[in-house]
């Protein structure tokens, strides 16, 4: 479950069909921000975390 910031009660994958691709997607990303949790300069940190949220 992903609950909606502004609804707790809405689940925003309810009724997804393809969940697998989004845990996948979701693992990625989180990966990649841990990466970037000793990075000192935030310029690099933001630009990786783009490249993360765009899928590249």
């Amino acid at each position: 479950m992903i609950p909606d910031p502004f609804d707790n009660q809405n689940n925003l994958i309810a009724g997804v069909e393809s969940i697998g691709w989004y845990a996948e997607r979701l693992e990625k990303i989180i990966e990649g921000m841990d990466e970037c949790a000793d990075w000192t300069r935030q310029d690099e940190v933001k630009q990786r975390i783009y490249e993360l949220l765009e899928n590249r």
